[in-house]
């Protein structure tokens, strides 16, 4: 950041003419905002992991909102989103939208329709209502003549 602020960081910094040309170079691949970012997580994390009993999620969350700007909603985070859809238009990379949402709930794609099953032929249908009947008629005639039985 202070090779990017500034031309002069020769006389700053005390390096070699071929370090200072490097961290030239690597201070344009990234923007200052994104690095301050990087910063505020950094310290926000350095400041949690001192009084965590689980360092390590602390840690993994630190990484993951490194990664992924779009899970942050402050300020510094939304300014890099729309730097990197910027990016994306000026290199005419197609940048698909995101359903929109209604009354704070996404919108859902309608439901696929699936195909049911076809109808039984009719014969398998009637001898399965004839297996049914034989059935139920048996269960009542045996449960008829328990019920006799106890009577007697």
């Amino acid at each position: 950041m202070l090779i990017q602020s500034s031309d002069d960081m020769e006389d700053v910094l005390d390096m070699s003419a071929d370090n200072i040309s490097v961290l030239k170079e690597e201070a344009g691949l990234i923007e200052p905002e994104q690095l301050i970012r990087y910063i505020r997580i950094f310290s926000e994390l350095s400041n949690q992991i001192k009084y965590a009993t689980q360092k390590r999620i602390l840690i993994e969350i630190a990484i993951i909102k490194l990664c992924r700007p779009q899970m942050e909603q402050d300020y510094d985070s939304l300014v890099d989103r729309i730097a990197t859809l910027e990016k994306k238009m000026e290199e005419g990379v197609k940048v698909v939208a995101a359903p929109a949402a209604v009354n704070g709930a996404a919108v859902k794609e309608p439901p696929v329709k699936r195909e049911l099953p076809k109808a039984i032929p009719e014969d398998i249908q009637e001898k399965t209502f004839e297996l049914l009947d034989e059935t139920v008629t048996d269960y009542y005639l045996d449960y008829s003549d328990e019920l006799y039985m106890r009577a007697i």
